[in-house]
């Protein structure tokens, strides 16, 4: 009877990782997997804490993004790991059956608590550091490959793949890559569109003014608005962008006025 008893007792311990998902989260290559990846983002959130100008640069927004999908990659696994205990525990968290009589569920719950909060920490770093056309892909290119070579070692999907397999894995990767190359090839567009539409502002405000000029009274009570500035203030380089936008659109308007409403005609 008692070793019947204790018999019982193992196969109640067995039952608590039947699962897969439990199993897997109990495999050393997963454990490796996830110590080495969360190791290279304590060292670069180390290298922040040191020198915070460092995520400024586009190594730096990469690697932010790297270490945000790193760490959005592994809390999906960890919230997969929970929910299974959440589900074949049934609200029974004390039978010997439970999963939760084990370290699996417990290292996983800590495992959310800690890659959660880090991961919106590096995301906004990532952000912060670039332009959202740099910064957006990479992130989601690093996140979408991380999570499939995760899933990947997780569940042991590599190990049953064959070779053919593996290369579809390898081009998409590239793909991914390649996606990411063409989205930010050129960071520079957005400055360059606003350009473009600072100077087509003022054109079109100056072909307005040919098609109907104002009066010399109404252009007097709008020159009259002004406030003239002074010597010093025009010898000033410290003029603000609006400041610089307004004076190139006013000084664009003003040529395309006819001579007799600046009163220029009177001059002959």
């Amino acid at each position: 009877d008692d070793a019947g008893g204790g018999g019982g007792g193992d196969d109640d311990a067995e039952a608590a990782v039947d699962d897969p998902a439990l199993a897997a989260f109990q495999r050393p290559l997963f454990a490796g997997f996830a110590g080495g990846s969360l190791s290279t983002v304590l060292v670069w959130c180390a290298v922040l804490l040191i020198r915070p100008t460092a995520a400024a640069t586009s190594a730096g927004t990469a690697l932010s993004a790297y270490s945000a999908a790193v760490c959005g990659a592994l809390s999906q696994l960890f919230v997969k790991v929970v929910a299974v205990c959440l589900h074949k525990a049934d609200g029974d968290f004390t039978s010997p059956a439970s999963p939760f009589r084990s370290l699996a569920p417990y290292f996983a719950l800590g495992g959310v608590a800690f890659t959660a909060p880090l991961q919106l920490f590096l995301l906004d770093t990532a952000l912060t550091g670039a332009s959202v056309a740099y910064a957006v892909p990479c992130y989601q290119a690093l996140l979408i490959g991380l999570t499939t070579v995760a899933g990947g070692i997780f569940f042991d999907e590599f190990g049953n793949m064959q070779r053919s397999q593996m290369a579809g894995f390898g081009v998409g990767v590239a793909l991914a890559t390649c996606g990411l190359a063409l989205l930010s090839a050129r960071p520079g567009d957005e400055e360059e569109e606003e350009e473009v539409a600072m100077g087509e502002a003022p054109m079109r405000l100056s072909q307005k003014a040919e098609e109907a000029p104002p009066s010399p009274v109404t252009l007097d009570r709008s020159l009259s608005t002004l406030t003239p500035l002074s010597t010093e203030a025009r010898a000033s380089t410290e003029w603000t962008r609006e400041e610089r936008l307004f004076a190139r659109r006013f000084s664009l308007a003003l040529r395309g006025l006819p001579r007799d409403v600046l009163g220029l005609g009177m001059l002959n």
